[in-house]
């Protein structure tokens, strides 16, 4: 239960808003956010007002009683006193922002308790002013609507989403929130996580954000593009499923009729927010059986394709039984600008291991849509200078080994320091070293590289093509009359070069591509491969 204010806290509260009584400054728009970094892309200001004011200001007309700090994580007033209705007129209010000609839209989060019904919207507002000068009185305000709505507890809190007028298009402004208090009710309203930001907002706190989707999987007929890792128990290498019968992805660690420990995460593709200007993950889930706190066994994290370590983010809402709740909107504004994947991660023990159902996953905003996955301009490692400690694995090389079947090993003869690739032969069967598969939208595109026999006194032969998703057969080279075509290499290095078009139509626009370059059996020599490159044709 909290606190409400003492006595003493708020008549301090109302002569300690004479503090910030200074104009703020023109078109001074969180400009510490924007130095350090914080703020996302598209966002104007981003206020968590969890440690205090930050860039807000109070501003009280009349009374005693004053928007204040006081310790919860939020900002928060009450002119409720000493068993007393006092009045009151105390403004909170945004840093100046210059708007462009754009749509804009403005998120926060609420508790109000103890209200009146009768005058519950006239006096708990959201407004804003395009000639405020620092004196709340003779600025023009205009309420922004919204749904209050009243609270039962202190615990939960209510997420509004605003659009701003057009009328303030192209105008310097700043939004306040404005509490009245009057003799017959006096309400408590705590406010917290304001952010103004481009965009229009959703249609309501439930709704999924946004007019742009980068990613959706709704789990309706597998499990998509997702992946799985699982930790424990290691002999184990897939313990989420898909459930045809509720259309969703499923994990358990009742197995056997026994709860046994276990650890699987479920991957997502990569998905790119690069040219996001706000992304929210929003999924439905359901649950069964789990005798631990949920919330400690059925977690999401996410990262970015470059990083290594993961982030832990928190859904709005948990199930408790067989019927989907919405998770809520989880703001990714850590990853705008950024490709980067989720992933939900479940844990069980011999004491608790429930089921978990999730389905309609999805990451919606605003901006502009990538190309989700990994994309041949993200291409790396093709001077096969990265390997895993035991020399064996270059990093982005035979990940799918149905794919990428050829045994492979780090050589020191390369054609540019330090490494190449060793690509071992077979005379029994033909086999490739392939990249995993990238996103390549239509057009037409060259891979060049070098390769090289590895023992000098043999010949080898490869091939070099690709495989396409979905395809039947591997695009293989050919030469003007259709033929394969074998390339035999020595002891020099050789630059190759292969050129594939990928043509756009109504049903494919991005394909899934991997790199082959295939050893052939006829020879079934070693070579080296080095400095691959990828370029495409304007």
């Amino acid at each position: 239960m909290k606190k409400y204010f003492s006595l003493l806290l708020l008549t301090l509260a109302g002569f300690s808003f004479m503090a910030c009584e200074d104009v703020p400054a023109p078109y001074g728009i969180n400009l510490e956010a924007a130095a350090n970094g914080s703020l996302a892309a598209g966002q104007v200001f981003n206020e968590p007002l969890s440690l205090g004011l930050g860039t807000f200001q109070v501003k009280t007309p009349s009374g005693l009683y004053a928007w204040a700090y006081e310790g919860h994580g939020c900002i928060q007033i009450t002119s409720y006193d000493s068993g007393t209705n006092n009045e009151a007129d105390s403004y909170l209010v945004s840093p100046a922002a210059m708007l462009e000609d754009k749509d804009y839209h403005f998120s926060f989060e609420y508790i109000l308790r103890y209200a009146q019904e009768t005058t519950m919207k006239k006096n708990h507002t959201v407004v804003i002013s395009d000639n405020y000068d620092g004196d709340p009185a003779t600025a023009t305000w205009t309420v922004l609507d919204f749904d209050i709505v009243q609270g039962s507890d202190w615990d939960n809190w209510y997420k509004a989403d605003i659009n701003i007028p057009d009328a303030f298009r192209g105008k310097k402004v700043a939004i306040a929130f404005h509490y009245i208090g009057e003799t017959s009710k006096a309400a408590t309203w705590e406010v917290r996580k304001a952010i103004l930001a481009e965009g229009k907002a959703a249609a309501s706190a439930d709704d999924v954000v946004g007019d742009v989707t980068f990613f959706s999987e709704p789990f309706s007929s597998g499990l998509g593009d997702f992946t799985q890792n699982v930790v424990v128990p290691a002999s184990s290498n897939s313990l989420w499923t898909y459930d045809s019968g509720y259309s969703c992805a499923k994990v358990t660690g009742f197995i056997n009729q026994t709860a046994t420990a276990t650890e699987a995460w479920l991957i997502s593709p990569v998905i790119d927010l690069r040219k996001a200007t706000g992304a929210y993950l929003s999924f439905e889930h359901a649950c069964n059986k789990f005798t631990a706190a949920m919330s400690s066994q059925a977690t999401i994290w996410a990262k970015t394709t470059s990083a290594t370590e993961w982030i832990q983010l928190t859904p709005e809402n948990y199930p408790t039984s067989w019927t989907f709740v919405k998770s809520g909107n989880i703001n990714l504004e850590a990853f705008i600008g950024k490709k980067m994947q989720f992933a939900f991660k479940y844990v069980s023990s011999t004491s608790s291991a429930g089921t978990w159902e999730v389905k309609k996953a999805q990451v919606t905003g605003f901006g502009e849509a990538g190309t989700n996955g990994l994309g041949w301009e993200d291409f790396t490692n093709g001077g096969f200078d990265q390997w895993d400690a035991t020399g064996v694995k270059a990093e982005g090389w035979q990940e799918d080994n149905t794919i990428g079947d050829a045994d492979i090993a780090r050589g020191d003869d390369a054609h540019t320091a330090p490494y190449a690739c060793l690509v071992k032969g077979s005379s029994a069967i033909s086999r490739s070293l392939a990249y995993e598969m990238m996103a390549f939208p239509a057009g037409t595109y060259t891979v060049s590289f070098y390769a090289k026999a590895a023992n000098a006194a043999e010949s080898a032969t490869l091939r070099v093509g690709c495989k396409v998703k979905g395809e039947e057969s591997d695009r293989m080279e050919r030469d003007a009359e259709s033929k394969l075509v074998n390339h035999v290499v020595g002891a020099a290095w050789e630059q190759i070069s292969y050129t594939f078009t990928l043509e756009a139509s109504a049903d494919v626009t991005v394909y899934s591509v991997a790199l082959i370059f295939r050893n052939m059996k006829s020879a079934g020599k070693d070579f080296l491969i080095d400095d691959v490159t990828i370029s495409k044709a304007e």
